[in-house]
């Protein structure tokens, strides 16, 4: 959750640096922006993988993951490119607000939206995960005792 705080923060700087025009400070907002980036990426495998049971871990992480590029990272490009440029939707122009400001708000609105996501998932980092979800260890059945061995 770190990395999307600092995710939603960096936009501004990023931008910032990236309107200077100086080939230095440009290169530098670029070579930074890895870090928020990896922030965010890293722990990404285990939160998905957590947030599955063993018997949906691989179709649930892939479909979230896979749905999250089509649904979030797809039209981010087109939107970044239609807030700083405009463009027209079903005959309504949009944005053009020709400053790289308005492309760093839409990263601080994906970030807030993404922070309250991650803050939503149920933690289970300390919770047996071979198990599923919803089958909670309890007494053994009746007649299921420890028979003695025959030995």
């Amino acid at each position: 959750m770190t990395g999307v705080a600092v995710m939603g923060v960096w936009g501004f700087i990023y931008f910032g640096l990236l309107d200077t025009k100086v080939a230095v400070l440009m290169f530098l907002a670029i070579f930074l922006s890895l870090i928020p980036h990896d922030m965010q990426y890293g722990p990404q495998a285990s939160l998905i993988a957590e947030s599955f049971t063993g018997r949906l871990r691989y179709s649930g992480a892939s479909l979230g993951y896979q749905l999250a590029s089509v649904i979030a990272g797809g039209p981010a490009p087109v939107i970044a490119a239609a807030l700083f440029g405009g463009a027209t939707f079903l005959g309504v122009h949009v944005g053009g607000y020709k400053t790289s400001f308005a492309i760093a708000i839409y990263i601080l609105v994906t970030a807030v939206i993404s922070f309250i996501a991650t803050a939503m998932v149920k933690e289970r980092s300390k919770q047996d995960i071979s198990l599923e979800y919803d089958e909670q260890p309890g007494p053994a059945p009746v007649g299921a005792a420890a028979q003695p061995s025959r030995a």
